[in-house]
């Protein structure tokens, strides 16, 4: 363990040098790595909301970037209209009026080499028309 670096990453350094000495090939379930897209993801969204540097903002994209490499793809399906054979988790709904849409996304979807492996958690909005008729 080189001196200098912190705590953590020789810690890290450790457990990464173990396991591959071992041999073992485990494999990483895709759903674990769905759910870290989704954190990455979360993280992200939130440091463009809050104006975090763009050292942040960079280590953000290039992680998401290196998923992509991987074969994930996320999906915010954020201000599209809303079906309701979408394969989604409906958390909440704002009534208002137009057409029923993805209002906000609370958690994209995601896809391991195009197949779905986490469903989106989402609002819907609209399907009100003007006399406040659900339509």
């Amino acid at each position: 363990m080189g001196k200098g670096k912190g705590k953590h990453a020789r810690k890290a350094e450790g457990r990464l040098s173990t396991a591959a000495a071992s041999g073992e090939g485990q494999r990483i379930p895709a759903a674990a790595f769905a759910e870290l897209a989704v954190d990455l993801w979360k993280i992200h969204s939130r440091s463009r909301n809050d104006h975090a540097s763009e050292r942040v903002l960079a280590a953000c994209e290039r992680a998401e970037d290196h998923l992509l490499r991987l074969g994930f793809e996320l999906d915010s399906l954020q201000g599209r209209a809303y079906d309701t054979n979408m394969c989604v988790r409906v958390i909440d709904h704002i009534a208002s009026e137009g057409p029923l849409i993805v209002a906000e996304c609370l958690s994209p979807a995601v896809y391991f080499n195009q197949v779905l492996i986490r469903e989106a958690e989402i609002v819907t909005g609209g399907g009100e028309e003007k006399d406040g008729k659900n339509g």
